[in-house]
């Protein structure tokens, strides 16, 4: 039931994305045309074939998200631990801005 939750809002936001793929390479020629990319560089991105692989890792990642957030929201309070987890986890940043530096290092 879950992974069912969970691949129901991952197409729904794969639905999203293949809205916006349009915009994003209408952008992409206005700023090739214009000058304001450079062509060699990021051709790549630009491609049929990488829109395919965003959309297959966008799946993936909403998939993986909401096995995540799902089961917590079906608790009772579930909404009022992830708020919590969330404010809790802004709070120490703020205070500490050198763990930001670690995970930053850490992910990379």
């Amino acid at each position: 039931e879950v992974f069912t939750g969970s691949l129901y809002l991952a197409l729904f936001a794969a639905l999203f994305f293949l809205v916006s793929v349009p915009c994003t390479m209408w952008m992409y020629g206005l700023e090739a045309e214009y000058g304001f990319v450079n062509t060699l560089e990021k051709y790549g991105s630009s491609t049929v074939i990488s829109y395919a692989m965003q959309l297959v890792f966008e799946i993936l990642q909403m998939t993986a998200t909401g096995l995540v957030v799902l089961p917590c929201l079906r608790c009772r309070y579930g909404w009022v631990v992830m708020w919590l987890g969330l404010n809790v986890f802004v709070l120490v940043l703020m205070l500490d801005s050198n763990l930001i530096v670690f995970w930053n290092g850490w992910w990379n």
